[in-house]
């Protein structure tokens, strides 16, 4: 029972999205993120297990599903001052 738990959960686990940073991007990203960026960036950067994949109702509510194609994948996060 705990070994088809563990395989059920490493099943439905969906892998964090790496976050490249430097201080300064972060400190800028800090002052000037709204709570929704902020939650946006929280929910990316989690294992999460059983949920759709990340942002995916978001995708879907603002209307950019494609019929017939993937949902894009978001691949990292960069901060960094520019």
């Amino acid at each position: 029972p705990v070994f088809l738990a563990g395989a059920a959960l490493k099943y439905a686990e969906i892998e964090p999205v790496p976050c490249y940073t430097t201080p300064q991007g972060e400190a800028i990203f800090e002052g000037k993120a709204t709570d929704i960026i902020k939650k946006v960036k929280q929910d990316v950067t989690r294992h999460r297990y059983g949920d759709e994949a990340h942002l995916d109702t978001t995708v879907k509510r603002l209307g950019l599903v494609v019929p017939g194609k993937a949902y894009p994948q978001l691949r990292e996060l960069l901060q960094e001052e520019e």
